[in-house]
């Protein structure tokens, strides 16, 4: 499989196997192969770019927790923490044939009640939007000591 036309993580190629008929990639986070899905790349991808393009420790990185806002369960898509355990970024990850749109962004707000992130990401691996604190910012800032004491 070749990244789609437009596709922004590009970092490292997600590692990918086939077992009988089922594809797999693997996640660095968890440490364990999964089934294959558009969406899974997108994560996969973006978590390597996280590691590689903005130097965040792969033990910063979380990946689809549960959490529950007024007795509703659901899973954020990856979350980075702080080295104080509080959150820098929220990412919520589609498959590229998915288009963001203000529902997404509503899901993401919904997740960020619980978390209260500053840094909030939307993307399908083709199209991205970085909110901080609530307002749209042209990219994330690199994974540092000076972004990290705010």
């Amino acid at each position: 499989m070749l990244y789609p036309q437009g596709f922004c993580y590009t970092s490292e190629f997600p590692k990918l196997r086939r077992v009988n008929v089922n594809k797999q990639i693997y996640c660095r986070v968890r440490k364990r192969w999964l089934k294959f899905s558009a969406e899974e790349f997108v994560r996969q991808a973006f978590i390597s770019t996280l590691i590689h393009v903005y130097k965040v420790p792969a033990g910063s990185i979380q990946v689809e927790r549960e959490m529950a806002l007024h007795h509703v369960h659901f899973r954020f898509d990856v979350v980075v923490f702080k080295p104080n355990t509080k959150p820098w970024l929220l990412a919520e990850l589609k498959a590229p044939d998915v288009v963001l749109n203000e529902s997404t962004l509503h899901q993401a707000l919904r997740y960020n009640l619980v978390l209260q992130s500053p840094w909030l990401l939307l993307s399908n691996g083709i199209s991205e939007y970085v909110y901080k604190e609530g307002l749209p910012v042209k990219s994330l800032m690199p994974y540092t000591a000076d972004t990290l004491n705010y």
